[in-house]
């Protein structure tokens, strides 16, 4: 009989803390509401100071997953559980909207494209291309990214496309080929003028390409869930605070009938 009740009590104890590590799982997950975002990799520094402003206001979490528009793109056909997609351009997240792999779709940035570079004793200007200053020149893919189709666009508007193959070296994304810059691997880059301002580089040591140069890159968000922690943060990239970040971080704000 001893046996039967002390068993009777050890398995009430054990039902008693399943309930309980239960009941603190579910409270855990109301108190740290949490989203995740897939962000382009050009994005990635204003995504994280997005991030942070976001977490003061709401207290809902944000996991940024950061890596091409494209690989977020296949990524969100085949099923990841991104909340937000934050694209470097238009094209993949109307794609999601055709695709009924998205619920809404807005512009959120302009991007700005720049040349720069960490060589001494020299301004980077339009003449460091013209003159050919350079032994290496980076760019992003143009045909995979929208800062390599901006980069191609400027070269062909100062008569350098296509420039000789021994001189250009290409990243699979704008984020790779500004490291490519920072490894000095190539000598300059025609990159997110976001990248150089989060790299705090002198004026010398780039030059801002006029927006005539090439077509405007609109950088595109798409909202993928409809739980209410998504829609908060999808408003909230419409808030002052958000687009001040924005603008602060080398981008233009998209006029409304862009969106």
């Amino acid at each position: 009989m001893g046996v039967l009740v002390v068993s009777f009590v050890a398995r009430t104890k054990l039902l008693f803390r399943i309930l309980l590590i239960g009941l603190l799982l579910s409270l855990s997950q109301t108190l740290y509401a949490q989203i995740t975002v897939a962000v382009a990799s050009n994005f990635s520094v204003p995504a994280q100071a997005i991030q942070s402003a976001f977490l003061e206001q709401t207290d809902i979490e944000v996991n940024l997953a950061y890596g091409s528009s494209g690989k977020h793109y296949a990524q969100i056909i085949l099923g990841a559980p991104f909340d937000v997609f934050l694209s470097a351009d238009s094209h993949s997240p109307e794609l999601l909207i055709k695709e009924n792999k998205a619920i809404a779709v807005k512009a959120y940035a302009q991007g700005q494209l720049a040349l720069s570079g960490f060589i001494e004793n020299k301004a980077v200007d339009e003449n460091t291309l013209k003159r050919f200053n350079f032994k290496y020149l980076s760019i992003a893919n143009p045909k995979l990214a929208p800062y390599g189709r901006a980069a191609k666009e400027a070269l062909l508007h100062l008569g350098l496309w296509p420039l000789d193959s021994e001189k250009l070296v290409t990243g699979e994304n704008v984020g790779q080929a500004w490291r490519f810059v920072q490894s000095k691997a190539a000598d300059f880059g025609l990159v997110a003028m976001s990248q150089v301002k989060a790299a705090r580089m002198s004026a010398k040591q780039f030059w801002l390409v006029p927006r005539q140069y090439y077509s405007p890159i609109i950088q595109k968000a798409a909202l993928i869930s409809d739980n209410e922690d998504a829609l908060t943060f999808w408003r909230f990239l419409n808030s002052k605070k958000a687009e001040q970040i924005i603008l602060n971080s080398g981008y233009l704000l998209v006029a409304p009938n862009k969106d």
